[in-house]
């Protein structure tokens, strides 16, 4: 009974906010249709009452309410479960009335049976219908009191009634309503006062007072709903006046005033009952009769648009998924709020059945004694903020340790229904950075289906915890999660003392967002053993074909059958010549004497011949697009000797462009020493940096010495900015000096690749020296 009694209460209280706002408007609109008909602001109180007596309402994008009420536009301002939150929270829609309440509302007791806020209910409660009863006992005893006055009236004609202990006409009875008039009056007089009567019943008016006062006696807390009572009489009175000027005519306003003025009477209390001629605001009643004018006909079609808006826009509550989203950030709050106190109960309580299922299953996982505990000593949560779009909720855990570290953890959430009621139906936690792992298998086939088994459950921390040579990316689960993959089948398979090549077969339902494309195609998954004992890893997952004999490791021993005479080639390879070639001359500086070979034999691997000597590298030369190396040869570190510098394509395709710098330093003993520029990365990263606006579509792009404002594209604008990223395409230049160019991409969260800055190019000098390279003066060049 208590239950019930509160959960009325909170009810009524969540009714009566919402009516006090709709008051507000009324009110101020009765000031606009201060010169037209009262029937016009009589008619708007209607909606008042509504509000006060039903809960619920159709939704509407034309609701008041939105800038009325809560920012979220939902009608429930004190939560049905306040007794049960660990800090209670109301929303009134103003933020000054929130602090205060919400500061002043007592947070709930640790182990108590019963929460602070759980009594406070229940006593506002009980003195709530005290109040209810003891108004509605006070309007009953005055009927019964007031119909005990009328029992010897004498009746005239119909319903109409004569009675001696009355002094002024009113209306009484709900089925059967009769007409009371006091003795004494003029035949001009009854027939004013009949007319006002008569037109009473005619519009129901003996109901609508009697239900307007059962609404106040239930809000009887709320003093805009007293004040709403009186005016709302006011207008049914004066309304009630206009109709007899209107039916009986404008010549008789002098003596219907006269006949207001002498029957008025004073009434210290408000109630329910009767409709009495002379209640309500004599002096405003006759400054309005005397005022009237029957208002043009173009007034009146306005006036009722006008009403009719307002009326709308008052009774209909704002959009429903407004609504809705409201209701998903307080159970998104719920949910976060459980893992902060590791108090498995309060997500229970919000999950769909199936997900408490598997609740119980991973709690007596351990232990068929479970107490819904759940995250971890360390770290532990703080701090979360949460984002709501459409049936997912976004909860970004900040978590600290003992040593101070600071964590961040995604949590995407997924919102159903269930008895037409919203729960959690699904909950995956977001790969973090601080989470990967290198996992080594003990042998290559418990590799190879680790990583199958990944691939059909589009698992990503498995997949990355293989690739060992594969950086964590932060949108990596959410492209692999857009990614099915109905089936994977094992073609054939090759495993040697430390490298296995295995062919699979993939059959992708949808690529999502990811590289994959939707159909049937093969795969070659590479793996190689580590040093020692440390297991199998994932080299990659292959489109080219099975590896060649240089991955294997047998490179060497052709390098050593390549003799002098078999560098024949005397002219630049061309595509159509090189499958028939063993030894292709792919590049030369023919005026030093210095020839570069590829090794077809083997699809890497170059020779380099200069005077009487070759020697070999481990170097890409040829990619899809046939891009040829590039030589140069001069003193390039000013150490007083000749440097050879070689540019070769490693990367070609759509939006993909990557080469290599090798430089090569000559040795008495050993030839010729590679140098690699493999670092340049991590150097852009120390020199370059950049500040999205998000209001004005821009990205400022910065060095050390230079500044640019790149505006994002019509198309770009469209997207969601994550990042800058740069590496995909870069070039290096050897003919006059060192020199890098690369260029920069928008990452963008709809979209898998990145989207090139258009015209952009981040341009360096390369300085070379004991070795080491490093980049100098990086500048943003805007083409």
């Amino acid at each position: 009974m208590a239950f019930f009694l509160q959960e009325l209460f909170l009810s009524v209280m969540n009714m009566s906010i919402t009516a006090s706002y709709v008051i507000l408007f009324v009110m101020v609109g009765r000031l606009f249709l201060k010169k037209t008909p009262k029937i016009f602001s009589y008619t708007l109180w209607a909606v008042v009452l509504f509000r006060l007596v039903s809960p619920f309402s159709f939704s509407s994008a034309f609701s008041f309410l939105k800038a009325g009420t809560l920012s979220s536009g939902k009608m429930e301002y004190i939560p049905f479960d306040i007794g049960m939150m660990g800090q209670p929270q109301i929303d009134t829609g103003i933020s000054g009335a929130n602090a205060v309440i919400n500061h002043s509302l007592p947070a709930a007791t640790p182990y108590a049976s019963t929460n602070p806020m759980q009594m406070i209910l229940f006593i506002l409660s009980i003195i709530w219908i005290l109040g209810v009863l003891i108004l509605m006992t006070y309007s009953f005893i005055s009927y019964l009191m007031l119909k005990r006055k009328v029992c010897m009236a004498v009746l005239l004609q119909d319903n109409i009634f004569e009675c001696e202990s009355i002094s002024t006409p009113f209306v009484l009875g709900i089925v059967n309503p009769k007409i009371y008039l006091p003795k004494g009056l003029s035949e001009i007089e009854k027939s004013y006062i009949l007319k006002h009567e008569q037109i009473h019943i005619r519009r129901f008016d003996y109901l609508i007072k009697p239900c307007a006062f059962l609404a106040l006696c239930v809000h009887w807390f709320n003093p805009f709903v007293w004040l709403s009572f009186v005016l709302m009489s006011h207008d049914m009175e004066m309304s009630c006046d206009e109709r007899v000027i209107k039916e009986l005519g404008t010549d008789i306003k002098k003596d219907y005033s006269t006949s207001i003025l002498s029957l008025a009477v004073n009434r210290k209390m408000v109630n329910g009952s009767p409709l009495a001629f002379g209640e309500t605001g004599a002096k405003g009643r006759i400054k309005n009769v005397l005022n009237y004018k029957r208002p043009a006909f173009w007034v009146s079609i306005v006036t009722v648009i006008a009403v009719a808006a307002i009326g709308i826009g008052l009774v209909s509550n704002p959009n429903a998924s407004i609504h809705y989203k409201k209701e998903k950030i307080h159970m998104a709050e719920i949910w976060a709020e459980g893992l902060k106190t590791r108090d498995g109960k309060l997500r229970y309580e919000i999950m769909s059945e199936d997900m408490k299922e598997k609740f119980i299953v991973e709690q007596k996982a351990g232990s068929e004694e479970w107490y819904y505990n759940i995250g971890y000593s360390s770290p532990w949560v703080v701090n979360y903020e949460i984002e709501v779009e459409g049936d997912t909720a976004n909860i970004i855990y900040y978590m600290t340790d003992s040593d101070g570290e600071i964590y961040e953890k995604t949590e995407i959430i997924t919102f159903g229904k269930e008895n037409n009621q919203f729960v959690i139906i699904n909950a995956r936690e977001k790969f973090a950075h601080y989470e990967v792992v290198r996992y080594f298998a003990a042998t290559a086939r418990g590799a190879m289906e680790t990583y199958t088994e990944a691939l059909l459950e589009s698992d990503y921390p498995v997949l990355l915890s293989l690739v060992h040579t594969e950086n964590f990316d932060p949108i990596g689960q959410d492209i692999w999660d857009t990614v099915k993959i109905d089936s994977v089948k094992v073609i054939n398979e090759d495993v040697r003392e430390n490298k296995a090549c295995y062919g699979l077969e993939l059959d992708i339902k949808d690529g999502g967002s990811s590289a994959f494309e939707a159909g049937v195609f093969p795969r070659w998954l590479w793996l190689v053993k580590g040093e020692g004992e440390s297991g199998w890893y994932v080299e990659g997952l292959m489109t080219s074909g099975e590896p060649d004999a240089s991955w294997w490791g047998f490179q060497s021993e052709q390098i050593d059958e390549i003799d002098m005479k078999d560098l024949t080639e005397k002219l630049i390879i061309t595509s159509d010549r090189y499958n028939n070639t063993k030894y292709p001359l792919i590049a030369e500086l023919s005026q030093e004497g210095i020839y570069l070979y590829g090794i077809n034999s083997t699809g890497s691997g170059v020779v380099l011949k200069y005077g009487e000597n070759i020697q070999v590298f481990d170097w890409i030369y040829t990619t899809t697009r046939f891009i040829l190396p590039v030589l140069e040869k001069y003193d390039v570190d000013d150490d007083g000797k000749d440097e050879i510098m070689c540019v070769l394509n490693v990367g070609s395709g759509t939006g993909l462009s990557v080469y290599e710098l090798h430089i090569l330093k000559f040795d008495k003993t050993a030839g010729y020493i590679d140098y690699a520029f493999s670092d340049y990365i991590e150097q852009i990263k120390t020199m370059f940096s950049f500040t999205y606006n998000e209001n004005e579509n821009s990205i400022l792009l910065k060095t050390k010495n230079d500044s640019y404002t790149y505006v994002l594209p019509k198309e770009y604008q469209e997207l969601t900015f994550k990042d800058i990223t740069y590496g995909d395409i870069v070039y290096f230049y050897i003919s006059d000096g060192l020199e890098i160019n690369i260029l920069p991409a928008m990452v963008a969260e709809e979209v898998a690749s990145p989207l090139f800055l258009e015209d952009i190019i981040l341009k360096g000098d390369i300085r070379f020296k004991d070795g080491e390279f490093q980049i100098t003066s990086l500048q943003i060049v805007a083409n």
